[in-house]
Formats: structure tokens, sequence, C-alpha cells
């Protein structure tokens, strides 16, 4: 009998998961902890009966056993059949391919997939004496962007994308893993709208949104995606300056993450990637497309330009969101900076550019000055500014003046009131 096969120590990993529904899917264990994490364990096994479902004796495969104390929580199964059923949806190279629920009772849930010889990506990113060059850097990278422009491509949000769910082969390629809270982006009812209170992965790779229990997009994939390719390319982990594990959600709310030096050869322009990656504002995040066409062509990628002129924007001050009738309320969005009240700034408009000859005839965008403001409070993060000095295209009549109490100058030039878009920069900038 196959049993009599067994070392003494075989025979106690099996008893673990139950010898008789273990054999019964014509499997024998290799390894009894070959990972662990928050959800379940997972098993090395390799086929040993012919007629089993799995394919030819001797195939390997990781059986993911989930925890207890996990299918005892309300609603976990269906997320579990949910993270099957989209697993076996997905077929791709880069995303280790899954066999779906192999074994259900009250007390034992078993998951197949494929098994993968390799390191999680933060070990082999942390290999001592490794130098990881750009090219190997870059090759990850956009093989992992595979994967989740396949995962997208498909309306699925991974929502748990960090470095222990990357393996790198033995052929050093990346593999994408893990869709236990996976989600559907519809209202079809297997999307189970998992929040943050039901949350078993790594926090440090979670957007901002996330956190504070909105619900999720597919930009938030994107910020995570940022986090891991963080590590890669800097060699350190996200927030790694914050010690203490309770104060990591505090700072991912507060602040976004401070990029460090890069790794040897990594092209400076990544730098910008991360910062856009793992902007706190979704709309700010790169797509997948702009992602990849800046990981292909590091120097001279459109976006890298443009995100470029908007830090630097706003790095000087702070865009106008909106604007409230003729006597001057002007509302900006502070992003989290403290801003003394009663301090004055101006606002200005971008128009054309102007060649400047001590920079070589470098082209450098021209901005109108429109008027001058005074911070008087701060509501949730929106600066209200009023108006203290505009220009006017003409001189005033009285009546205005009387609606208006700050002071004027007359311009020639054509110019109009502040709006949306306008940015509010420091005086000594403006």
């Amino acid at each position: 009998m196959q049993d009599a096969a067994l070392t003494n120590n075989q025979e106690c990993l099996l008893l673990e998961i139950d010898e008789e529904v273990f054999w019964g899917l014509g499997l024998e264990l290799v390894d009894e902890h070959a990972a662990e994490g928050g959800s379940a364990t997972v098993y090395k096994t390799r086929v040993v009966e012919p007629r089993s479902p799995f394919g030819t004796a001797g195939e390997l495969f990781a059986i993911k056993k989930y925890k207890a104390a996990i299918l005892a929580v309300e609603g976990q199964k269906d997320r579990i059949l949910q993270e099957a059923q989209l697993g076996t949806a997905v077929r791709h190279a880069r995303f280790v391919k899954s066999l779906g629920i192999v074994h259900s009772d009250a007390d034992v849930v078993l998951m197949a997939m494929e098994w993968i010889d390799g390191k999680q990506l933060n070990v082999w990113n942390s290999e001592p004496g490794e130098v990881r060059s750009w090219e190997v850097l870059r090759h990850i990278s956009l093989e992992i962007l595979s994967a989740i422009e396949a995962l997208h491509g498909q309306k699925i949000l991974h929502r748990d994308i960090k470095s222990e769910n990357i393996i790198i082969d033995a052929d050093g390629n990346p593999k994408l893993m893990d869709l236990g809270i996976a989600e559907k982006a519809s209202e079809d009812a297997v999307t189970m709208h998992t929040q943050m209170k039901d949350f078993i992965g790594s926090i440090r790779f979670s957007a901002p949104q996330f956190v504070r229990g909105e619900k999720y997009d597919f930009a938030d994939d994107v910020y995570s995606f940022g986090a891991v390719l963080f590590e890669l390319f800097t060699g350190s982990r996200i927030y790694d300056e914050v010690e203490r594990k309770t104060l990591l959600t505090a700072e991912i709310l507060r602040r976004p993450p401070s990029v460090p030096e890069l790794r040897k050869d990594v092209p400076v322009s990544m730098r910008t990637l991360l910062e856009g990656m793992l902007h706190p504002e979704r709309e700010r995040r790169p797509s997948l497309a702009e992602i990849r066409a800046t990981l292909e062509q590091p120097d001279g990628a459109e976006y890298v330009k443009r995100e470029i002129e908007r830090q630097g924007e706003e790095k000087r001050g702070f865009v106008v969101i909106a604007v409230e009738g003729f006597s001057g309320s002007v509302y900006g969005d502070l992003r989290g900076r403290s801003v003394d009240v009663e301090s004055i700034w101006a606002v200005v408009r971008k128009g054309g550019s102007v060649s400047v000859p001590s920079l070589g005839g470098i082209k450098v965008g021209r901005e109108r000055w429109i008027c001058y403001v005074k911070l008087k409070h701060v509501s949730q993060g929106v600066g209200h500014f009023v108006v203290v000095k505009r220009r006017w295209h003409k001189p005033p009549d009285l009546q205005t003046v009387f609606k208006y109490s700050g002071t004027y100058e007359y311009e020639e030039e054509n110019t109009s009131l502040a709006t949306a878009g306008d940015l509010i920069v420091e005086m000594h900038q403006g």
C-alpha cells in the first residue's frame, strides 16, 4: 500500500491535514510548511497516483490549506470560493495558475495551485551580496505589470499586490499570486467588497483610500504596485523609517512616502514614476499604459515630463479648485500642507512659453499674474483665500469699487478673474 511507503515523519505531517483526504487526491506530502501566511499554510506536494486529476506522477503542486480561525469567520468560505473562481479564470504566464478548491468540508478547505520553485520577491530583492542590474529590475517590473494588465483587462482588482505575493522563479521571472481578497469590479453577487477591517494582508502596501475604508479602485492596485517597485528600485521598504507598526496607518494617511536614493544604474526618471504611482490622490497616479511606456523608455517618457511639471507646481503652491463670485473667494487644495493664516499669495496662470538665452534657448512656461490673495481659514485641507489685489483690464466704475474693498491697479493687457486650474504660489516665487 502507498501508506507503507511513508516515513514516520511523513505520517506525522499527513495526520495534520487528514491523511485519508490527502491520499484521496493522489498526492504525497513533500514539505509541510512550504509557506505560511495570515490566512493559510501552503504544502508542497507530489503526484503519486497515476489516475490523479492533477497530472502525471512526479509533478509538483502547492496545496493551500486555510486556517481554522479563518474558516470560522462569517462569510470567509464565500470569499475563498470567490478566490477560487477568479483564480481559475486568470490564465497568464506571469500569474500562478490555480486549479480551484479540491476539497471542502466543515473543518478542511484545500485549494490547489501550480508549484513554483523560487523565492518571494522581498527575499530575492534583499539577498546580501547580490547586485541587481537595471535591466534585470526592469524585466521583473514589466513582467509583473503584464500580470496586472491581465487582471485589470478582466475587470479584476487584486487588492493585495505586495512583494510577498510575487515569486521569482528559477529562470528569473516573476509570478503574481494570491487572489485571497481580489474582487470583480462590478455589482455582481460574486464580489464581496472586503473592507479594511477584514484585511489580513500587509497595510504597508495599501493606498490611503483603502486604509480610510473607501471602495477599492484600479488606481489603488497601481499604488500597491508602486510600493513593490519602490522596493525594487531603492532596496528599501516603503515607509521603512516608521519603526513602530502601530504608527504606520497614521503615516500613510498623513503623507506620501519619501523616496530614498535609487539603486545604482536605476534611471533618475524612476523617482518621478514612483512619486506618481504613490501619489495620495488617485487621479494623479499613472495608468498602466503610462507605467509601461515609462519603464520601456525611461529617458524622454511623456508621463515623466508631465509629472515633473506638475510636481514642480505642487511644490510651489496649490491648485485653485473653485472660485466664488466676483468678490474674490478663491479655494485651493492645500494637500495636507501647513500654511499660515493671513499669509499673502499670488495667483498665476500659465500661458505660452518663452525661450531663455541663459538656459541655451530652452523654452520655459510663461505665467501671467492674476491677483494677490490672503488665506483666511482652512477646512478639511481646503484653504479659503480672499483677493486683496487684482488686475483690471479697464478702470473700474465707482459702483464696482464699492463692492470690492481691495486695492486695484490699472493694466492695459486683457486679464480675467482667478479660475479653477490657476496656481496659488508663494509671493517670493510668484
